[in-house]
């Protein structure tokens, strides 16, 4: 994530093994008054209903400090993300990012290196399987919080039933392809 206004939200993503520019979520320091074409700092990002299945790195924060890229990122949401790290790092932390807003998050038993970036809940979340090759909840029971994102539908384009952390809402079974075909990759 570079400069200002990103949204990131209903995203599924497993095995990844990328991490610095290359982990699942990467939030870069800017530059100050950069140009056009530079690293702009990263202010009113959100990052919110995101799953992260078995990723080296799922988020990592700060990359890329130096000299010219001092400014951390300010002023961000991330909420109501499912991680599941399995055996790796849930965050990689190279600086300290600054009035980030954190709710609704459920973090998967795993390595714990970076999870002191923020208080998480730590539950117990079961995945099986799907048709379309996706790891998808069994129940909404143990993903479900307290707080409302404001995001309304699913990655498959439903309507949300509850207040459910991660990309997919499990009260929900089929998949509306027409929603699928107006955001991120093309399915066909």
């Amino acid at each position: 994530i570079i400069g200002r206004d990103h949204r990131v939200v209903n995203n599924y993503f497993e095995g990844l093994r990328g991490d610095g520019e290359r982990a699942g979520v990467c939030w870069m320091n800017g530059i100050p008054d950069g140009p056009l074409n530079g690293y702009g700092p990263v202010r009113n990002a959100t990052v919110s209903h995101n799953t992260f299945v078995d990723c080296k790195v799922s988020m990592e924060f700060c990359v890329t400090p130096s000299k010219k890229n001092t400014v951390v990122p300010k002023d961000c949401c991330v909420s109501h993300n499912a991680f599941l790290p399995g055996k790796w790092e849930l965050f990689r932390v190279h600086g300290q990012p600054e009035s980030f807003a954190w709710s609704g998050n459920k973090y998967q038993e795993g390595k714990t290196r970076g999870a002191d970036l923020v208080d998480f809940e730590r539950v117990s979340i079961s995945l099986v399987r799907a048709s379309d090759g996706l790891l998808r909840p069994e129940e909404t029971g143990l993903l479900q919080t307290k707080s409302n994102s404001g995001v309304t539908h699913d990655i498959d384009g439903h309507a949300r039933t509850a207040s459910i952390a991660g990309c997919d809402d499990p009260g929900n079974e089929s998949v509306d392809r027409r929603w699928a075909a107006t955001c991120g990759p093309s399915w066909r």
